[in-house]
């Protein structure tokens, strides 16, 4: 019963910490843009990133290129940081 209730125990904090975004660096909030950019389409080892993000009127976004998972073309890219990032002051 005991490793029962441990597994789940751990299972539950790798829930949680599944749920959440930590970004504490840059660093961090590349890779976070790399994983959002994976998810529109771009193969993960094409993309590239421009050094850092712009202020736009819709927030504060990065650019980016990558190779279409789809087409095997060459695109451009963008992401919204705001939900995951304050800019320092």
């Amino acid at each position: 019963m005991q490793s029962m209730t441990l597994s789940l125990g751990v299972s539950c904090v790798v829930l949680l910490a599944g749920c959440s975004e930590s970004l504490w660096n840059a660093g961090d909030l590349a890779e976070w843009v790399r994983n959002q950019a994976t998810g529109q389409g771009c193969v993960r080892d094409s993309i590239g990133l421009e050094g850092w993000y712009r202020e736009e009127a819709s927030g504060n976004v990065w650019h980016g290129t990558c190779t279409d998972t789809t087409s095997g073309d060459r695109k451009q890219f963008s992401v919204n940081v705001d939900p995951v990032w304050t800019p320092s002051g």
